[in-house]
């Protein structure tokens, strides 16, 4: 019988994952895109999107799960970034003045 191998650690750059957390963590959408338009390369890269679906995997395991939506939502948002930018990603978040 053939044993499997278990999958090698994906790292990723601390500067990505720090960014994510930020993102993640932001107290308000304002605060989410100012911090967007501060680590633009770093949230709209790939990378980014496997650091938090490995967040989001993590956290649906929770009983609780009450962390889930928020990161969804943040990964939505760079999502629609990536597609359509981050003006037309946070129109609807952020009040106009």
């Amino acid at each position: 019988m053939t044993q499997s191998k278990p999958k090698p650690k994906i790292k990723y750059s601390e500067k990505t994952i720090l960014a994510v957390q930020r993102f993640i963590n932001s107290r308000s959408w304002k605060e989410a895109r100012q911090i967007l338009e501060e680590n633009k390369i770093a949230l709209l890269s790939k990378e980014a999107d496997e650091v938090i679906a490995e967040m989001e995997e993590k956290y649906s395991r929770n009983i609780w799960g009450n962390e889930v939506w928020v990161i969804q939502e943040h990964r939505k948002l760079l999502a629609a970034s990536r597609k359509d930018g981050i003006d037309v990603a946070f129109a609807g978040r952020i009040p106009k003045k």
